[in-house]
């Protein structure tokens, strides 16, 4: 994993992130405009600059469509790290659905090229 940029990402059905950090920092997820929780960051083991979280993602906050996963400090408007969540059959007939579609491919490429690189391959 990248130590140097936040991630965030789910894992059955579990948001797990990590983030850089100088120690606790109080978190917030918030999925289309809305606090959908509180996670608690643990400290990286071996790493004292990362910190992780990990939280089950509610079922009742997922709906059709497209949305935004992201993380932030606590009371700040600027995310940390963002996720985009496609549900559905048709999302990508509407021009949002391909733009999500497209910085969702373009960040996965980007992270396995960093990865590669960081490796030698």
């Amino acid at each position: 994993m990248d130590e140097h940029r936040d991630r965030l990402w789910i894992e059955a059905g579990v948001v797990r992130g990590r983030l850089k950090s100088g120690g606790f920092i109080p978190l917030e997820l918030v999925l289309a405009g809305f606090v959908i929780a509180r996670p608690v960051p643990r400290q990286v083991e071996g790493t004292p600059s990362l910190v992780e979280i990990s939280h089950p993602l509610p079922a009742a906050a997922m709906n059709q469509g497209l949305s935004i996963l992201m993380i932030r400090r606590e009371g700040e408007e600027t995310p940390l790290a963002h996720l985009p969540i496609l549900i559905g059959e048709d999302l990508t007939e509407t021009l949002a659905g391909e733009v999500a579609l497209l910085r969702a491919e373009l960040d996965m490429v980007k992270t396995i090229l960093r990865e590669r690189l960081r490796r030698g391959a």
